[in-house]
Protein backbone atom coordinates (compact mmCIF):
# COMPACT_ATOMS: atom_id res chain seq x y z
CA UNK A 1 0.00 0.00 0.00
CA UNK A 2 1.17 3.37 -1.01
CA UNK A 3 2.18 5.93 1.92
CA UNK A 4 -0.65 8.51 2.30
CA UNK A 5 1.11 11.95 1.42
CA UNK A 6 1.35 12.94 4.83
CA UNK A 7 3.87 10.55 5.96
CA UNK A 8 6.52 11.57 2.96
CA UNK A 9 7.49 14.70 5.69
CA UNK A 10 11.00 15.95 6.06
CA UNK A 11 12.26 13.64 8.95
CA UNK A 12 13.59 16.45 11.60
CA UNK A 13 13.92 19.89 12.89
CA UNK A 14 15.86 22.15 11.17
CA UNK A 15 17.76 25.13 11.97
CA UNK A 16 17.41 26.90 15.58
CA UNK A 17 15.43 24.24 16.31
CA UNK A 18 17.73 21.15 15.05
CA UNK A 19 20.31 22.73 17.45
CA UNK A 20 17.03 22.46 20.74
CA UNK A 21 16.67 19.01 19.78
CA UNK A 22 20.16 17.91 19.50
CA UNK A 23 20.59 19.55 22.67
CA UNK A 24 17.75 17.37 25.04
CA UNK A 25 19.14 13.78 23.39
CA UNK A 26 20.10 12.78 26.60
CA UNK A 27 17.67 10.40 28.54
CA UNK A 28 15.49 11.48 31.81
CA UNK A 29 12.38 11.22 33.66
CA UNK A 30 10.32 13.94 31.43
CA UNK A 31 10.36 13.01 27.72
CA UNK A 32 8.72 15.18 25.10
CA UNK A 33 7.24 13.11 21.95
CA UNK A 34 6.40 16.05 19.40
CA UNK A 35 7.12 16.34 15.37
CA UNK A 36 8.80 19.11 15.17
CA UNK A 37 6.41 21.08 12.32
CA UNK A 38 3.17 21.00 14.26
CA UNK A 39 2.03 23.41 15.89
CA UNK A 40 0.57 21.94 19.03
CA UNK A 41 3.64 20.38 19.70
CA UNK A 42 5.54 23.88 19.53
CA UNK A 43 3.21 25.22 22.64
CA UNK A 44 4.79 22.92 24.94
CA UNK A 45 8.00 23.19 23.62
CA UNK A 46 7.79 26.80 24.03
CA UNK A 47 7.15 26.53 27.57
CA UNK A 48 9.96 23.76 28.12
CA UNK A 49 11.80 25.89 27.02
CA UNK A 50 10.77 28.70 29.10
CA UNK A 51 10.51 27.35 32.05
CA UNK A 52 14.40 25.63 32.00
CA UNK A 53 12.95 21.86 32.09
CA UNK A 54 15.28 19.34 31.73
CA UNK A 55 13.69 16.99 29.11
CA UNK A 56 14.53 14.33 26.12
CA UNK A 57 12.79 14.83 22.84
CA UNK A 58 11.29 12.23 21.04
CA UNK A 59 10.64 13.06 17.15
CA UNK A 60 7.48 11.51 16.09
CA UNK A 61 6.00 11.30 12.52
CA UNK A 62 1.78 11.25 13.75
CA UNK A 63 1.26 9.83 10.28
CA UNK A 64 2.93 6.53 10.71
CA UNK A 65 1.58 5.52 14.11
CA UNK A 66 4.15 3.10 15.34
CA UNK A 67 3.50 0.52 18.36
CA UNK A 68 5.85 2.19 20.42
CA UNK A 69 4.34 5.76 20.47
CA UNK A 70 0.60 4.02 20.09
CA UNK A 71 1.48 2.61 23.76
CA UNK A 72 1.97 6.07 25.27
CA UNK A 73 -1.04 7.69 23.15
CA UNK A 74 -3.33 5.29 21.94
CA UNK A 75 -4.57 7.84 19.15
CA UNK A 76 -1.38 8.42 17.85
CA UNK A 77 -1.35 12.52 17.97
CA UNK A 78 1.02 14.60 19.23
CA UNK A 79 2.19 15.58 21.33
CA UNK A 80 2.71 13.50 24.21
CA UNK A 81 4.61 13.84 27.62
CA UNK A 82 6.06 11.26 29.77
CA UNK A 83 6.96 12.13 33.31
CA UNK A 84 8.26 8.95 35.30
CA UNK A 85 6.30 6.72 32.82
CA UNK A 86 3.03 8.06 33.32
CA UNK A 87 1.95 9.88 29.76
CA UNK A 88 -0.41 12.64 29.37
CA UNK A 89 -1.42 14.20 25.45
CA UNK A 90 -3.29 17.26 24.54
CA UNK A 91 -1.25 20.24 24.16
CA UNK A 92 -3.19 22.77 26.67
CA UNK A 93 -3.25 20.07 29.76
CA UNK A 94 0.28 19.36 28.75
CA UNK A 95 1.47 23.30 29.32
CA UNK A 96 -0.65 23.26 32.27
CA UNK A 97 0.89 20.54 34.00
CA UNK A 98 3.90 21.64 33.57
CA UNK A 99 3.02 24.40 35.06
CA UNK A 100 1.54 22.88 38.49
CA UNK A 101 4.83 20.79 38.54
CA UNK A 102 7.40 22.89 37.57
CA UNK A 103 6.54 26.28 39.28
CA UNK A 104 9.98 28.02 38.51
CA UNK A 105 9.74 30.54 35.97
CA UNK A 106 5.48 31.05 35.68
CA UNK A 107 3.77 31.21 32.71
CA UNK A 108 0.85 31.78 35.21
CA UNK A 109 -0.03 35.36 36.55
CA UNK A 110 0.52 35.05 40.57
CA UNK A 111 -3.36 36.39 40.84
CA UNK A 112 -5.97 33.89 40.76
CA UNK A 113 -8.55 36.08 39.05
CA UNK A 114 -5.97 36.92 36.52
CA UNK A 115 -4.86 33.14 36.00
CA UNK A 116 -8.46 32.61 35.56
CA UNK A 117 -8.92 35.26 32.84
CA UNK A 118 -5.86 33.39 31.28
CA UNK A 119 -7.51 30.13 30.77
CA UNK A 120 -10.66 32.06 29.37
CA UNK A 121 -8.47 33.37 26.75
CA UNK A 122 -6.70 30.45 25.92
CA UNK A 123 -10.18 28.79 25.49
CA UNK A 124 -10.93 31.57 23.40
CA UNK A 125 -7.71 30.57 21.26
CA UNK A 126 -8.59 26.93 21.08
CA UNK A 127 -11.93 27.45 20.27
CA UNK A 128 -12.31 30.38 18.05
CA UNK A 129 -9.20 31.62 16.56
CA UNK A 130 -7.39 28.94 15.72
CA UNK A 131 -10.66 26.85 13.76
CA UNK A 132 -10.87 29.71 12.12
CA UNK A 133 -7.25 30.03 10.76
CA UNK A 134 -7.50 26.47 9.64
CA UNK A 135 -11.34 27.32 8.17
CA UNK A 136 -9.34 30.10 5.36
CA UNK A 137 -6.30 27.75 4.98
CA UNK A 138 -8.36 24.73 4.00
CA UNK A 139 -11.39 26.23 1.92
CA UNK A 140 -11.39 25.91 -1.60
CA UNK A 141 -14.29 27.92 -2.63
CA UNK A 142 -14.01 31.95 -2.63
CA UNK A 143 -17.06 32.78 -0.70
CA UNK A 144 -16.19 29.80 1.82
CA UNK A 145 -12.41 31.27 2.29
CA UNK A 146 -13.82 34.87 2.54
CA UNK A 147 -15.96 33.82 5.51
CA UNK A 148 -13.52 32.35 7.31
CA UNK A 149 -11.35 35.20 6.83
CA UNK A 150 -14.02 37.71 8.71
CA UNK A 151 -14.38 34.60 11.46
CA UNK A 152 -10.68 34.45 12.05
CA UNK A 153 -10.18 38.94 11.73
CA UNK A 154 -13.51 39.35 14.35
CA UNK A 155 -11.63 36.20 17.12
CA UNK A 156 -8.21 38.18 16.84
CA UNK A 157 -9.89 41.25 17.01
CA UNK A 158 -11.54 40.34 19.99
CA UNK A 159 -8.53 38.79 21.37
CA UNK A 160 -6.43 42.40 21.02
CA UNK A 161 -8.85 44.27 22.97
CA UNK A 162 -8.47 41.99 25.85
CA UNK A 163 -4.52 42.25 25.73
CA UNK A 164 -2.93 45.15 28.15
CA UNK A 165 -2.80 48.13 26.37
CA UNK A 166 0.78 48.71 26.93
CA UNK A 167 2.04 45.54 26.05
CA UNK A 168 4.13 43.59 23.90
CA UNK A 169 2.41 40.43 25.40
CA UNK A 170 -1.30 39.70 26.49
CA UNK A 171 -0.92 40.52 30.18
CA UNK A 172 1.78 43.67 29.74
CA UNK A 173 5.11 42.70 29.84
CA UNK A 174 4.51 39.03 30.89
CA UNK A 175 4.81 36.42 28.42
CA UNK A 176 2.23 33.15 29.43
CA UNK A 177 0.26 30.72 28.46
CA UNK A 178 -2.06 33.21 27.14
CA UNK A 179 0.88 33.88 24.71
CA UNK A 180 2.16 30.38 24.08
CA UNK A 181 -1.12 28.97 23.16
CA UNK A 182 -1.52 31.21 20.04
CA UNK A 183 1.78 31.81 18.42
CA UNK A 184 2.94 28.90 16.41
CA UNK A 185 -0.22 29.40 14.39
CA UNK A 186 0.65 33.38 13.70
CA UNK A 187 4.06 32.08 12.71
CA UNK A 188 2.83 30.19 10.27
CA UNK A 189 0.30 32.59 8.75
CA UNK A 190 2.50 34.59 6.49
CA UNK A 191 3.75 31.48 5.02
CA UNK A 192 0.69 29.78 3.53
CA UNK A 193 -2.27 32.59 3.83
CA UNK A 194 -0.46 35.51 1.63
CA UNK A 195 1.51 32.76 -0.46
CA UNK A 196 -1.48 30.32 -0.81
CA UNK A 197 -4.89 32.41 -0.34
CA UNK A 198 -3.75 35.97 -0.54
CA UNK A 199 -4.90 37.03 2.62
CA UNK A 200 -3.40 38.84 4.97
CA UNK A 201 -4.12 39.52 8.49
CA UNK A 202 -3.95 43.64 8.93
CA UNK A 203 -0.33 44.67 11.06
CA UNK A 204 -1.50 48.89 10.59
CA UNK A 205 -4.03 51.15 10.46
CA UNK A 206 -6.39 50.38 13.83
CA UNK A 207 -5.44 50.60 17.10
CA UNK A 208 -6.42 47.02 17.01
CA UNK A 209 -4.13 46.02 14.10
CA UNK A 210 -1.09 48.53 15.72
CA UNK A 211 -1.49 46.66 19.34
CA UNK A 212 -1.69 43.03 16.99
CA UNK A 213 1.71 43.89 15.06
CA UNK A 214 3.57 44.93 18.40
CA UNK A 215 2.32 41.40 19.83
CA UNK A 216 3.56 39.46 16.80
CA UNK A 217 6.85 41.11 16.62
CA UNK A 218 7.22 40.62 20.43
CA UNK A 219 6.43 36.71 19.78
CA UNK A 220 8.78 36.39 17.27
CA UNK A 221 11.58 37.58 18.91
CA UNK A 222 11.45 35.66 21.83
CA UNK A 223 14.37 33.35 22.70
CA UNK A 224 12.06 29.92 23.52
CA UNK A 225 10.17 30.59 20.10
CA UNK A 226 13.52 31.19 17.90
CA UNK A 227 14.73 28.00 19.54
CA UNK A 228 11.64 26.14 18.91
CA UNK A 229 10.79 27.09 15.03
CA UNK A 230 12.56 25.41 11.94
CA UNK A 231 13.39 26.88 8.49
CA UNK A 232 10.47 28.43 6.77
CA UNK A 233 10.88 26.08 3.58
CA UNK A 234 10.35 22.47 5.57
CA UNK A 235 7.07 23.82 6.86
CA UNK A 236 5.58 24.99 3.55
CA UNK A 237 5.58 21.36 2.51
CA UNK A 238 3.61 20.71 4.58
CA UNK A 239 1.44 23.67 4.79
CA UNK A 240 0.70 23.56 1.43
CA UNK A 241 -1.34 20.27 1.42
CA UNK A 242 -3.67 22.33 3.74
CA UNK A 243 -3.87 24.88 1.19
CA UNK A 244 -5.17 22.33 -1.07
CA UNK A 245 -7.09 20.63 1.02
CA UNK A 246 -5.35 17.09 1.22
CA UNK A 247 -3.83 17.08 4.44
CA UNK A 248 -4.80 14.43 7.07
CA UNK A 249 -3.92 15.58 10.01
CA UNK A 250 -6.34 15.35 12.70
CA UNK A 251 -6.76 19.42 12.74
CA UNK A 252 -7.66 18.87 9.11
CA UNK A 253 -10.65 16.30 9.32
CA UNK A 254 -11.67 17.94 12.40
CA UNK A 255 -12.26 21.09 10.37
CA UNK A 256 -13.72 19.26 7.62
CA UNK A 257 -16.08 17.93 9.87
CA UNK A 258 -17.07 21.03 11.26
CA UNK A 259 -15.85 20.08 14.95
CA UNK A 260 -13.68 22.08 17.63
CA UNK A 261 -10.49 20.78 18.66
CA UNK A 262 -7.93 22.09 21.23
Amino acid sequence: MAPMPDEEIFPHATGAAEKTVAAHQEPCDLVYHGSWFCPFVQRGWIALQEKGIKYQWKEVNPYKKDKEYLAINPKGLVPALVHHGRALNESQVIVEYLEDVFPQHSLFPKDPFDKAIARLWMDHVSKKICPAFFRVILAQEKPKQKEAEEELLKAISTFVEAMDESGPYFFGSFFSLVDIMLTPWLLRQPLILKEYKDFEIPSSGSKVWDRWSKWLEAVKQRPSVIETTSEAEHYRQILERYANNTAQSEAARDTRAGKSFS
